[in-house]
């Protein structure tokens, strides 16, 4: 598991993980548990496109509460992930 998926799922209460190929041919991973964002408890589902022959992954879908997340939201809940795994980790030293 690459840090940055351990950072993630510090932020979800019961994660998710699921993998499946798009209708597009894609293979994207999508990761959806409960998260408090924004002061409001809801569920959450981000979507991840992997590219296999690069081994990387770029974050194509945030919804929350089943809203479509805009670029300025989907900023802010990534800020989250950092933001909540610096304070997990400050807790344990």
């Amino acid at each position: 598991m690459s840090q940055f998926e351990m950072r993630l799922i510090t932020l979800f209460f019961e994660p998710y993980w699921r993998y499946y190929e798009a209708k597009t041919g894609e293979q994207v991973v999508e990761l959806s548990g409960d998260i408090t964002f924004q002061d409001e408890k809801g569920h959450a589902i981000l979507q991840f496109v992997v590219n296999e022959q690069t081994q990387q992954f770029s974050l194509e879908a945030m919804k929350f509460k089943d809203v479509v997340l805009n670029q300025q939201q989907q900023q802010k809940l990534v800020g989250m992930v950092y933001h909540t795994w610096e304070k997990k980790q400050l807790a344990y030293e």
